[in-house]
């Protein structure tokens, strides 16, 4: 028997910038080489496999890749420490 293969989470996510300057400006801490943290009201669990797609709220696609969840913030009211 093969190798049953774990599901993808596929997430598209609207940034809350009005371009790419704007988004770089606001979220370039949050990617380091090849990391990135997504914010997410809904964290997937650690060695969730996802393909994600970060763009404009006019549709303009900023960022996408794949990748493997390595680390979960939880939902925990401090607006320091997103969901993701």
């Amino acid at each position: 028997m093969g190798e049953l293969s774990a599901p993808v989470v596929v997430l598209r996510v609207t940034v809350r910038a009005p371009d790419l300057d704007a988004f770089i400006t606001r979220y370039s801490r949050h990617i380091a080489g090849d990391r990135i943290f997504i914010f997410s009201k809904a964290p997937q669990p650690v060695g969730t496999h996802v393909r994600f797609n970060l763009q404009l709220t006019s549709g303009e696609v900023l960022l996408q890749g794949r990748g493997t969840v390595k680390r979960v913030q939880e939902v925990g009211g401090d607006a320091r420490h997103p969901p993701g």
